[in-house]
């Protein structure tokens, strides 16, 4: 892997909350994360996982 690179699953960077400060946005292969407002350093990353089926199978 290049310098730097780290390789993990995505759930691994935020959590649920029912009232998120990011959302999941599907883009063909990938998932973006938008934030919704304004977030501070320290401040926990969270989506809503109830708004999609996480699991897809072709």
């Amino acid at each position: 892997f290049p310098h730097g690179y780290i390789r993990t699953p995505l759930g691994g960077f935020f959590n649920h909350s029912k009232k998120p400060n990011c959302e999941a946005i599907y883009d063909g292969d990938f998932i973006k994360i938008k934030t919704l407002i304004n977030i501070n350093s320290g401040d926990e990353i969270t989506v809503d996982y109830t708004k999609h089926d996480w699991i897809k199978i072709d």
